[in-house]
């Protein structure tokens, strides 16, 4: 649980000065603000501050607007359209960039290969492959009809498998169908020979792999030789391509084993999706390419759009359509492209470019659903040139290679992978030697058409697969909403860029595979790379400047801040404030607009702070570091309905948890350095950046509350805590984003929230002091200190329903003193019709009387009163209000006692205020005898309950 934050003695000085507004914080259980609230029941709608809140929405909106507002690929590369579009042919496409900005890899690790595996190299025959299994972080190796698996982390967990009797030439790795195979089996392995496809179970205990001794599936190939096999992560489908250029599929299901049995097996069987019976109403020419004997060089699958691609070794692409029904295996050529019609076509747009270097395609790259819509595929070249296609193979754009005289020429690249826009391409430099070439987007944000940072290493060694691993860290994806910000999960919208999402993201790291051993490389991102700057340099250095002056005082302040929040070296951290204390100040943002328009060819990152030159970049900085951290929640729905009536959260405690704390980060550092923030600018500027580093302190702060609270909700079964609500507030509630929680109109249905779920607690008569502590820690200002006293008062009521009359009239009259104790911000239509169901009549005269002297403690209602006066200020029409609402509730109670006294049927004249307020000591009296008379009435035996009602109406009569 992250603590509420603490009060800010600056912020409530800054408070003191604003004029107070009608309300204040409520929380649950029967608080109102208002007078009019504590008469009627209504809570209030105010907070705290509301309206720095409501002004802090308005500053950090914008900010927000701004991070959702960047180009996808496509917009990026000129668009997709009837014109098939070329970049990469000036400098501006590949800009350099200084040291430190992104865009580089480091050899992290270089792991040798297990020793029984040299061994075994050593003794090979006839066959040796090689390859990556990144989602069990393992490693594998065939020798001639034997199979290896290790964990490419650490070197351990070495397992083997021999029961093949011809050599390898193929491995595949899935995760399989849900309800197939017995629960023990996680993956399947499938192994493929020159005569037949073996498929394995891959189980896991204690973090060691095992495989199944047994295969589970044996299938003949029937003459075709498998050269490659990929599966389906989402489906658990296994695609092989043949040496004759077919795609197969190794389909597999539970059968029923005779019509008698009640025993079911896995049968499995290889059916050719190149031949289906679906090839006869495909033109023509795609059946020439199918007939030709083309071996497929790579399989590769989209999950996002349920696709098939394949690559052959003559460059000849097909596109399958996968159907999505759970275990369908169909499958539907739906496009195919010539290599050489590729090249021509290419040809006529890159006229410039030798056509022999738009010809070899070796390799194919996915553009998935996240990163771009109207791409679907990236090829690469030998040469480096990446083609760009649409939904249907038609070429949309080609992307030259880097044509930079300090860099090695792009030639004779073998392997290539990508990774949220940054692309690596392998290249051979001799017989035992690879140059890698790193092509990224990442040092260059916000510019409205893509440039890259292309860069060079030399790894050890010749590799023969390179491939991306996913991280072990928590990534800002896995969270299970869209990052994207719409309303629900990603449909069509592509991933935010890597500066968008860096305080969060992990290293991206790319395994290498040799016979010489494992190289692990990493890819940092440009807040990394400063880090690693601030680490070995002073701010003032011409790496830290240079940085600066590369991304612009508002973005490179951003970073900074990110880094004075969230690092965890202490000197990263002074250095990093030191840094954007240097140059995020107005008079760096007037240099870098000057830089801006002298260097025409690299412009600095347009921003607010580069727009108007007085602006306070520091602040502008942490406004979109504030909207960074929230970006992923600003939009969504806080719930999500199951079954058609289950209201549940859409994130988990522990996801909750992981926002707040980032939150909470950047709370802390603001509260600790509100005044250098407020201080950075100068001259007439100085006074609008301390209100808005006022502003946004309060709501950060009102936005970490909002996160506790809801996180307390989804510890507590949010569905069983939502269903206490009417069905109007459920479905407010379906209608609310997070952002709306912010606004003061909203504020009674969190006050609903929370007295529901202290409802929750005391229908299981559990006692409410734990979760009173826990929500005034979350939630200080929704959750007060007169909101758990008013809880702990009606559990006292609920409990003294079933107790005897002493320990009943013991617990009414310390549940009385916790609401007196609570004072103004009791709601006397919650607490009231408690009392009256217990016959607590005292109790309820004694709270009304109390209360309308805490209202009007120096009686002005009876001065105004006497005085004929209508009330002059905001605080003495308060307290004439309140006295008259606790008077109303008073005689309220008394109509209903004299209406029971007298019987039903009798005439009765209901007791009403007049509208001008009711004076103090001639009522307070009389109210008080009133009560204690229908005390009396009640309490009092059949035979003398005459008398009583007699009196009461005396009474009453004196009160009207």
């Amino acid at each position: 649980m992250v603590n509420g934050p603490p009060s800010v003695a600056i912020m409530q000085q800054h408070q003191q000065q604003t004029p107070p507004s009608s309300g204040i914080a409520i929380g649950s259980c029967g608080i109102a603000a208002t007078p009019s609230a504590a008469a009627s029941g209504v809570a209030a709608s105010g907070a705290p501050g509301g309206d720095l809140i409501e002004e802090g929405l308005q500053f950090l909106e914008p900010f927000v607007q701004s991070e959702r507002s960047y180009p996808d690929l496509a917009t990026l590369l000129g668009g997709v359209g009837d014109r098939v579009t070329m970049s990469g042919t000036d400098v501006a496409a590949y800009p350099p960039s200084p040291n430190g900005s992104g865009g580089e890899v480091s050899i992290s690790r270089v792991t040798p290969l297990p020793g029984e595996l040299m061994e075994k190299l050593g003794a090979m025959q006839t066959n040796c492959l090689m390859g990556v299994f990144p989602e069990a972080s393992r490693a594998w190796l065939t020798v001639d009809n034997e199979f290896f698996l290790w964990n490419y982390e650490d070197g351990s967990d070495l397992a083997y498998y021999d029961g093949l009797q011809d050599a390898i030439v193929a491995v595949g790795f899935v995760q399989p169908r849900r309800d197939v195979f017995a629960d023990e089996v996680h993956h399947l392995l499938c192994l493929a020979t020159p005569l037949e496809l073996a498929v394995l179970g891959v189980s896991y205990q204690s973090g060691q792999v095992h495989l199944l001794a047994e295969p589970l599936l044996r299938l003949p190939t029937d003459g075709q030789v498998v050269t490659c096999i990929e599966g389906s992560r989402s489906t658990g489908r296994l695609f092989a391509g043949t040496q004759s250029g077919c795609l197969l599929e190794v389909a597999y299901e539970e059968r029923r084993v005779g019509w008698l049995s009640g025993q079911y097996t896995v049968q499995g069987r290889l059916i050719n999706h190149s031949v289906s019976s679906l090839s006869r109403l495909v033109p023509s020419f795609i059946s020439s390419l199918a007939a030709a004997d083309d071996p497929i060089c790579q399989v590769c699958v989209d999950d996002s759009r349920r696709l098939v691609y394949t690559r052959s070794q003559e460059s000849t692409v097909f596109a399958y359509a996968l159907s999505a029904e759970a275990g369908d295996t169909a499958a539907r050529r739906v496009a195919a492209l010539r290599g050489s019609d590729l090249a021509a076509h290419a040809a006529r747009i890159a006229h410039m470019v030798d056509r022999s270097c738009l010809t070899d395609i070796v390799h194919l790259s996915p553009l998935t659903a996240q990163h771009s819509a109207m791409l679907y595929l990236m090829a690469v070249t030998g040469s480096g040139v990446r083609f760009y296609f649409d939904a249907r193979l038609r070429l949309a754009h080609v992307r030259l290679g880097p044509m930079c005289p300090s860099l090695p020429r792009l030639a004779d690249i073998r392997l290539a992978t990508e990774s949220r826009g940054t692309v690596l391409m392998l290249a051979s430099r001799g017989e035992d030697r690879d140059t890698l070439y790193v092509l990224s987007p990442d040092p260059f944000p916000r510019r409205p058409q893509l440039q890259e940072a292309c860069s060079v290493a030399w790894p050890p060694g010749r590799a023969w697969i390179m491939c991306c691993l996913p991280s072990p860290q928590l990534d800002y994806r896995d969270i299970g909403i869209d990052p994207q910000l719409h309303d629900g999960p990603l449909v069509g919208r592509p991933y935010p860029p890597v500066f968008l999402t860096q305080h969060v993201d992990p290293v991206r790291r790319f395994l290498l595979v040799s016979v010489h051993g494992l190289v692990l490389l990493e890819l940092q991102t440009p807040l990394m790379r400063l880090a690693g700057l601030l680490a070995a340099n002073q701010p003032d250095s011409r790496p830290v400047t240079d940085w600066f002056a590369h991304f612009g005082p508002e973005e490179s302040s951003c970073v900074c801040l990110i880094l004075a929040c969230c690092d965890s070296d202490d000197l990263v951290r002074e250095r990093a404030l030191a840094a954007v204390m240097l140059h995020g100040t107005a008079a760096a943002v007037r240099d870098a607009a000057m830089a801006a328009s002298i260097d025409c060819q690299t412009p600095v990152p347009s921003s607010a702070a580069a727009a108007d030159p007085s602006a306070n970049a520091l602040l502008s900085g942490l406004s979109r570091y504030a909207a960074r951290v929230l970006l992923p929640l600003w939009y969504s729905p806080i719930v999500s309905e199951r079954r058609g009536c289950f209201l549940v959260s859409r994130l988990e405690s522990d996801e909750l948890g992981w926002f707040s704390s980032h939150l909470t980060h950047l709370f802390r550092f603001v509260q600790s350095n509100l005044a250098q923030l407020s201080a950075s600018a100068r001259g007439r500027v100085e006074a609008e950046s301390q209100q808005r580093a006022y502003k946004l302190l309060q709501l950060i702060s009102t936005n970490l509350e909002l996160l506790n609270l809801w996180k307390l909700l989804a510890e507590h079964q949010f569905y069983l805590v939502a269903r206490r609500l009417t069905e109007d507030e459920r479905a407010h509630l379906r209608g609310t984003r997070f952002r709306d929680l912010l606004l003061a109109k909203n504020r009674l249905l969190l006050n609903r929230l929370i007295a529901c779920l202290l409802e929750h607690y005391l229908a299981d008569s559990a006692s409410v002091d734990s979760i009173s502590n826990k929500l005034q820690e979350a939630c200080s200002s929704l959750y007060t200190p007169q909101d758990a006293l008013c809880a702990k008062a009606n559990e006292m009521l609920q409990a003294a329903a079933g107790e005897p009359l002493d320990r009943r009239t013991s617990l009414l009259a310390e549940a009385g003193r916790l609401y007196r104790e609570a004072g103004t911000s009791v709601s006397l239509a919650d607490v009231l019709p408690r009392l009256e169901a217990l016959q607590a009549y005292e109790t309820m005269a004694g709270l009304c009387l109390a209360l309308a002297k805490q209202w009007d403690p120096q009686d002005r209602a009876l001065h105004f009163t006497r005085e004929g006066r209508k009330p002059h200020t905001e605080a003495d029409a308060d307290a004439v209000a309140g006295r008259h609402g606790c008077y109303q509730a008073l005689l309220d109670i008394c109509t209903r006692l004299r209406r029971a006294a007298t019987g039903a049927g009798a005439a009765t004249v209901p007791v009403a205020v007049t509208p001008r307020p009711v004076g103090v000591s001639p009522h307070s009296s009389a109210a008080a005898a009133a009560a204690a008379a229908a005390a009396a009435v009640v309490s009092q035996s059949p035979a003398k309950a005459q008398q009583g009602q007699h009196e009461m109406a005396r009474v009453l009569d004196n009160v009207i």
